[in-house]
């Protein structure tokens, strides 16, 4: 059984509520300090002997890692000295009902209050509620209640007194003085009451079912799949027959064997019947449910076309597989000689592909027992097999270190290589002064196929700044250098210099630009001279002087453009001039870059050649916010809750939601008008606007997490 003291937030559970007195109690004994959390051994020791914990195998080196992060945050000489309520809620809930509450009553008095009923939850809150000085109405809302018993009520501490012991044997320990007991008091009436706001906090009910398409592709949730087509033919149903609530409750119901004890939402209603909708009932009714949902496809990849007329206990084996023999099956499903190795990510991947739980089996053999597999469906099968293992190798491949790169535009300018398009974003990496560039995905690609002579020198993984005679260029641009060109009598090299944002540099292929630049029709051409100065946040390109073509001396022209408008042209290298640049980024790009789609053809207008073309670059999420930003973000569209940042992107980002937890998803924000810096005048705001009431405790509750979690942050 693996240890209980892993993570911070398991410290909190009522459940680990021995283990961290032992862990405590091991500590002080034999003098464990910060500095020994280095030691290996010494953790391996802290687990099996401190916190009371069997541990037959080696713990996995990732578990070990997790706990020594958490002693690391406690602080083991904080742990030694700090009373232990506040740390577990079930040290909280024995010192509440046996130094505060009750402190006259025996054993007998004190289990039945840890296997409390309705009633006696609702006597012991009322009195806690006395002693903290408020007054309590005589009908207790039926969610308050539940929420007493919950925080009182431990199996643990009513069955096995020897448990109990231990955490009064603690306690007798400890000075519990008038200010620790108030402390005592008013932690566990916060704890019932924002335990209660978890009931009553969301003017619309979080769903337990989103029943999306993602939903029956999970592999746990075959024999939904299966449970809602065998209904859907029993029935005749039709898709008109789904806008009846009623019909559709019935299938998740009776078909589903979903919502038997409550009644589902309007949302999670919604969107099942648009899944279904989407999928279309005539699709669901005549496909092979295999090529929906993986789980069904593990089976009978495994049971019909890598070893048919196997037994189950053969089969039991594959599904709880192991490296090697997943790396085997994935070569023999691949046509791979034996003798070939896989790399470990290809490993990993077959494992997780061929990983399957017997609760489904039964129900999904049935199903395939009753369908028609010929020779195409087997090639589908393998094909749609051996494409899902090679589409989750990215998931296990460890992902490369990245160069460093000076801060531009506060973004990297980053170079996409190989297959790497397939991997997640690269997370930012520290900055540095001098000229490199951070290594990410997607967005510098080098060009292709041809090399410039007299024209601009292609960027390729680094920045080329020159100065002309003393000037020194902004910090935060990127300078491009034109070569001597003796055949256009040119004067020595100017500059170009571009502020650089993530997206916005895409490059054009197999063609580099050269010295006239066309203008982007629709777009406000805007000449000044003399003195007037170009917006900071602009392209600048000046051209040097050219008296073949009779210019005069160099205006400016500022064209305010959005991302994705300026790319470089194709198929022609420049002499006497600079070609159109039409809508193309000037960048340079990789052999992939066929991959991209073809970019449109736009109409363009002529301008002297030179000219300063000035560019506003909009950001989007990225120039405003970062990973791991707590912000203020709209919920429901109604209102604005504490969140955490877990992805942004130039138009949209993914947060979730304090308090945060594993069943949290991650909800999107792609207006910016639904995000909110996380300051004390927008808080203020934010919980006004809130009904009064629970709304109001449980947003002061997730704005306590959020705080903490900001703390947390700073302090790294």
């Amino acid at each position: 059984m693996t240890p209980t003291l892993m993570t911070k937030e398991s410290f909190r559970e009522k459940t680990a509520a021995v283990h961290i007195v032992l862990l405590v109690n091991y500590l002080n004994k034999n003098k464990i300090t910060q500095e020994n959390l280095d030691n290996e051994a010494i953790l391996n020791d802290i687990i099996r002997k401190g916190i009371g914990k069997s541990v037959r195998k080696r713990l996995p080196t990732k578990n070990i890692n997790a706990f020594k992060e958490t002693l690391r945050f406690f602080n083991i000489d904080e742990l030694k000295k700090t009373n232990l309520y506040r740390i577990n809620r079930g040290i909280l809930a024995v010192a509440c009902i046996e130094h505060v509450l009750y402190p006259e009553k025996d054993h007998r008095e004190h289990r039945k209050i840890y296997n409390c009923n309705d009633a006696m939850a609702t006597v012991v809150y009322k009195n806690l509620r006395k002693l903290c000085g408020f007054t309590t109405e005589d009908e207790l809302d039926p969610i308050t209640v539940i929420s007493t018993r919950s925080f009182f009520r431990s199996t643990m501490l009513y069955n096995n007194k020897t448990f109990l012991e231990i955490l009064r044997d603690y306690l007798k320990t400890v000075d519990i003085n008038v200010e620790e007991k108030h402390y005592i008091m008013n932690a566990s009436i916060q704890f019932i009451n924002n335990k209660k706001t978890f009931r009553t906090i969301h003017p619309v009910p979080l769903p337990r079912y989103i029943m999306n398409q993602k939903y029956f592709q999970k592999k746990g949730n075959a024999e939904v799949l299966i449970n809602l087509v065998n209904y859907l033919e029993k029935k005749e149903v039709k898709e008109e027959d789904l806008e009846n609530e009623k019909i559709l409750i019935d299938i998740l119901r009776k078909g589903l064997k979903k919502f038997v004890t409550y009644t589902p939402s309007k949302l999670e209603l919604e969107e099942f019947k648009k899944t279904i909708l989407n999928y279309t009932i005539d699709y669901l009714t005549v496909a092979n449910l295999y090529r929906i949902n993986r789980g069904i496809l593990t089976v009978v990849c495994v049971e019909y076309v890598l070893s048919p007329g196997q037994d189950y206990e053969e089969y039991k084996k594959i599904y709880g597989v192991h490296y090697s023999k997943a790396s085997a099956l994935y070569k023999e499903l691949s046509g791979i000689p034996k003798e070939n190795k896989v790399n470990e990510a290809v490993g990993k991947s077959a494992r997780s592909f061929f990983k399957c739980q017997e609760r489904n089996l039964d129900t999904i053999r049935l199903y395939l027992q009753n369908i028609d597999i010929d020779s195409e469906e087997i090639e589908y099968i393998k094909n749609a097999s051996i494409q899902l293992i090679k589409s989750n190798i990215a998931l296990y491949t460890d992902k490369p270190r990245t160069n460093t790169i000076s801060p531009i535009e506060g973004h990297p300018i980053n170079v996409i290589i190989d297959d790497e398009e397939t991997l997640p974003p690269m997370p930012d990496m520290p900055l540095v002064q001098d000229m490199t560039l951070v290594v990410d995905q997607g967005l510098i690609i080098s060009n292709k196929d041809e090399q410039s002579t007299n024209m601009m020198k292609t960027i390729e993984y680094h920045t080329i700044n020159v100065p002309i005679d003393d000037e020194q260029p902004h910090p935060n641009m990127i300078q491009i250098i034109y070569p001597d060109m003796p055949s256009l009598n040119v004067d020595p090299p100017s500059m170009v210099s571009i502020p650089v944002d993530q997206g916005l540099i895409k490059s054009n292929k197999d063609e580099l630009s050269t010295n006239i630049i066309d203008l982007i029709k629709d777009h406000p051409i805007n000449v000044t001279i003399n003195d007037e100065q170009p917006h900071p946040n602009m392209i600048q390109i000046i051209y040097p002087d050219m008296p073949s073509l009779n210019v005069d001396p160099p205006s400016m022209v500022s064209i305010p453009v959005d991302q994705g408008l300026i790319i470089s042209n194709k198929d022609e290298q420049s002499t006497n001039m600079m070609k159109t640049i039409e809508y193309h980024p000037i960048n340079v790009t990789t052999d992939d870059e066929d991959m991209l789609p073809p970019m449109p053809d736009m109409p363009w207008v002529q301008v002297d050649p030179s000219s300063v073309v000035p560019i506003p670059v909009d950001q989007g999420f990225l120039s405003r916010y970062s990973l791991n930003e707590v912000v203020l973000a709209k919920r429901f569209n109604s209102y604005f809750w504490p969140a955490k940042i877990i992805e942004v992107y130039s138009d949209k980002m993914y947060v979730t939601f304090f308090p945060l937890s594993e069943e949290m998803e991650k909800e999107e924000v792609s207006s910016k008008e639904d995000v909110k810096a996380f300051t004390d005048e927008e808080i203020e705001a934010a919980g006004v606007s809130l009904c009064t009431g629970l709304s109001q405790e449980a947003f002061e509750f997730a704005k306590k997490f959020a705080l903490e979690e900001l703390s947390r942050i700073h302090s790294r």
